[in-house]
């Protein structure tokens, strides 16, 4: 413990009350001592030394004697250096660090902290180069706090430290990019939007099965979706829609949002963690892949109860994201990190992902889109150009419509100047609005106000809901199997009792049926409000390449279509092939019954003439002649014997009758 300097004068003695304020004092400096720096105070440090700093700087010079602690502690020390230190810092005297010696143990200590894997506490991750910076540099203030009147450290010393530091961290920084375990974390690989249909952005090194993107984890989540689930689907979703930091999504309120109708979108106040701002962004339905749709990940949300309210602190209800107030920005960023990982196929994949990697991906997606300034990409991301002032930008409110051109882009939208239009109920009609309202009233439970009918955010609901039932039928092509999201939708379409006069009476139950209407013609009439288009004053490079685009995406279709006509034909011959064994096969039949259509002919003719024959002797007198030649008739007939016995019995009554 640290001692005060010996010849002093006692103090005299002090009145009583004097007294007992000095005893308080006293005791309450101790317990404040002790309570903030019992490892400075075993270092040796004097505590006077450390009066005016901070709590932070306090806590990383502990740090950073731990370290010290350690390298002097350490098994391999003789490695790092050849003269025999004391294990700990607090045994290290001013002859041990004389002269350029100080500067030597500094090198030796750097040499052992830049070669040897550190992990933060909490995270359990490496450390990166600027945390062992900051450690070194908080060693040699130990130093000097310990050892204040080397010369090393009189007057400014960054003569010496800065050209030591700067070899430290070039050590670092080798040591790190050698070090294999850490690599792949390091990377973050780009979580790209749909490598299926453009996989442009790929190097040639990844291409195969190793790159996976966010349509592949998003279709991984939506076909394990429970509660917890839906919550980190939201999450990951929206955040990847804004571009947003790991942690920023934690600060998102619904009283702090609003449905803008000039660009039919609901317009966030969304917080921008490093520069202590906020900034305007609107979020539109996604272009082609539900997957990725920031309203359907808000539909799904809302399916699972996450607007509810009941027994949430007062505090956490405007909140979008209530249940992640009581985390720190560390968890949240490794949550992220871990639903991206928990839902890559492969486990090569999951070393390759964090929770940066969506933003890297969405960030270089804008910087390749060709319809994209770098200025509108910042809009949307929240960084500052190098080549603009800072001190002017501070001037410069975020608008709709400078996020409004990335905000498209990041939606699937290749003409991001344009309108974009939401999923919507209107296209069904006036006839059907009570059946909607009753269907969101069972599909939604609704606590927040502005959520509410009347509410700033209703439209938000009304997207939601729209975006749902026009995903319908893609759940069900997608999913044949079932989905917990289809058996929700289809349980509030059962117990709202929906029902549509234009949909005819099929097999099957009628809310299904009816649900499967809708969900086709909301998502029909979106798509047909939303055809790509260049605006009247675009230049003319994008009005040929709009043209260019439509032409291909018709020459596709066609060559969609001309495939399934080849596949028609093929199936026709086969079909024609059947058929004409059929034909033959017909045509023999035919054949044979027309013989026993003549054979039963002949024989009836037969049986007529047997008749008469039979009416004539009946008819007749009986002669000998007649008698011997109705006996010579029955000889030759081709009956076995018991049918000419049976016949000559017949003929014999018939003639005795006749007698």
């Amino acid at each position: 413990p640290y001692a005060p300097p010996s010849g002093r004068p006692p103090a005299a003695p002090a009145p009583a009350n004097a007294r007992n304020t000095q005893a308080s004092a006293t005791s309450n400096r101790r317990d404040n001592t002790n309570a903030l720096s019992p490892v400075l105070l075993e270092a040796g440090l004097d505590p006077t030394a450390l009066l005016g700093l901070s709590d932070s700087a306090l806590d990383i010079r502990r740090t950073a004697i731990v370290y010290l602690n350690r390298f002097l502690g350490s098994s391999d020390s003789d490695f790092y250096y050849n003269d025999r230190y004391p294990t700990s810092v607090g045994a290290l005297t001013a002859e041990h660090v004389a002269g350029e010696l100080l500067k030597k143990f500094l090198s030796h200590y750097g040499l052992w902290l830049a070669t040897n894997r550190h992990k933060a506490k909490n995270t359990g991750n490496a450390l990166q180069v600027g945390a062992l910076e900051d450690y070194f540099k908080a060693s040699k203030e130990v130093l000097k706090h310990k050892f204040g009147s080397h010369e090393l450290f009189k007057g400014n010393t960054d003569w010496w430290f800065s050209e030591l530091k700067g070899k430290f961290v070039t050590a670092c920084v080798r040591c790190q990019k050698n070090d294999q375990e850490t690599a792949e974390l390091r990377q973050a690989y780009p979580l790209y939007r749909d490598l299926s249909t453009n996989d442009t952005a790929v190097r040639a090194c990844y291409l195969g099965t190793l790159p996976v993107d966010a349509k592949t984890v998003g279709m991984s989540m939506i076909s394990t979706m429970d509660s917890p689930t839906a919550r980190r689907f939201a999450e990951h979703t929206i955040g990847r829609n804004v571009i947003a930091r790991s942690s920023e999504h934690f600060f998102a309120r619904w009283d702090e949002g609003a449905f803008d109708p000039r660009f039919r979108c609901p317009d966030f106040d969304w917080q921008i963690i490093k520069q202590l701002d906020k900034q305007c962004m609107l979020v539109y339905c996604d272009l082609h892949l539900y997957c990725l749709c920031p309203i359907f990940a808000f539909g799904v949300f809302f399916l699972y109860g996450n607007l509810e309210r009941s027994g949430v602190d007062e505090k956490k209800k405007p909140f979008i994201f209530f249940y992640l107030q009581s985390l720190n920005q560390k968890s949240l960023s490794k949550r992220q990190t871990d639903t991206i990982r928990s839902h890559c196929p492969h486990p090569e994949q999951k070393k390759m992902m964090s929770s940066k990697s969506t933003k890297k991906a969405v960030m270089t997606e804008n910087r390749m889109h060709p319809d994209l300034s770098i200025k509108e990409e910042q809009n949307r991301s929240g960084h500052t150009g190098s080549d603009t002032n800072a001190n002017a930008e501070g001037y410069v409110c975020a608008t709709p419509a400078a996020s409004h051109p990335a905000a498209m882009a990041v939606s699937g939208y290749k003409n991001c100047h344009g309108e974009a239009w939401p999923y919507n109920f209107e296209c069904l009609g006036l006839a059907v609005v009570d059946d909607v309202k009753r269907l969101i009233g069972k599909l939604f439970t609704i606590d927040v106000p502005q959520l509410k009918e009347g509410g700033k955010l209703y439209p938000l609901t009304l997207m939601a809901a729209a975006r749902l039932v026009g995903t319908f039928h893609l759940l069900m092509k997608d999913f044949p199997n079932g989905n917990p999201i289809i058996s929700k939708i289809l349980k509030g379409a059962q117990e709202a009792g929906v029902e549509d006069a234009r949909v005819t009476q099929t097999p099957g139950p009628r809310h299904q049926a009816v649900l499967l209407f809708w969900s086709r013609k909301i998502h029909e009439d979106f798509k047909s409000k939303n055809r790509e288009l260049p605006l009247p004053d675009a230049s003319v490079a994008t009005q040929l390449s709009s043209v260019g685009e439509e032409l291909r995406a018709t020459t596709n279709k066609l060559d969609g279509v001309n495939e399934k006509v080849d596949k028609l034909e093929a199936n026709m011959e086969l079909i024609m092939g059947h058929f004409n064994l059929q034909a033959n096969e017909m045509k023999k039949l035919k054949a044979d019954n027309e013989c026993k259509d003549n054979e039963i002919a002949r024989l009836r003719r037969e049986l007529a003439k047997q008749k008469r024959a039979n009416l004539c002797l009946l008819s007749s007198p009986k002669t000998p002649s007649n008698s011997s030649s109705t006996l010579r008739l029955h000889r030759d007939s081709p009956c076995d014997g018991d049918s000419q016995a049976s016949k000559r019995q017949r003929t014999s009554d018939l003639t005795t009758q006749t007698a």
